[in-house]
């Protein structure tokens, strides 16, 4: 009789110990999920951001994908959802070729899995430009364009926030820098 009475006193504690049990293993599962995506986001801005680095420098020209949002009072009201935002991000680079060429470069290479990963989160991307390593020490920025100049630096900023934990403290931002060298421009400076 004693036999049955611990029995029924044991009763739900599987499925307490099952809901304990389970909060820790979701917790466990969605903080690697988490790192596995930070590190995904990471390694796609340093790729980027070399390669489209590079591209601007190679290239010397501007992207010919998105020539018909640059002309002189294009209005992307008119563009339908998707095409309007494209359109109205590149309209806020100004001109400057290396924000062109980031955009491009993980709008084509980041694919569907960035876009998921990334949750469309906010990128800025500025360009600094160098006509010599005394301007670069200096930070005495000397125009806009990368043309004629000996030292370029691009940074990146992306704002990185949890999609499971979403608490502001594990907010931050992602920035990854690339100083581009133009061989040719520094030593036609070093010459004069």
């Amino acid at each position: 009789m004693n036999k049955f009475k611990n029995i029924r006193r044991q009763k739900g504690v599987f499925a307490i110990e099952f809901a304990l049990g389970f909060i820790v293993l979701f917790m466990f599962t969605m903080l690697i999920f988490e790192t596995c995506r930070l590190t995904y986001i990471c390694s796609v801005l340093d790729y980027a951001t070399a390669e489209a680095a590079r591209d601007a420098r190679v290239q010397l020209k501007k992207n010919p994908d998105y020539a018909e949002y640059r002309g002189n009072g294009f209005d992307c009201s008119s563009l339908p959802e998707p095409k309007k935002r494209e359109c109205e991000v590149v309209q806020s680079f100004k001109g400057d070729e290396f924000q062109v060429w980031f955009h491009w470069f993980v709008e084509k290479n980041g694919g569907v899995l960035w876009k998921i990963m990334s949750a469309e989160n906010p990128m800025a991307v500025t360009a600094k430009h160098y006509r010599n390593l005394d301007d670069l020490v200096n930070d005495n920025v000397n125009s806009s364009t990368w043309k004629k100049n000996s030292f370029s630096l691009f940074e990146v900023s992306y704002f990185y926030q949890p999609i499971f934990f979403k608490w502001s403290i594990l907010s931050t931002d992602i920035r990854r820098h690339a100083l581009v060298i133009d061989e040719f421009e520094r030593h036609r400076h070093a010459e004069k």
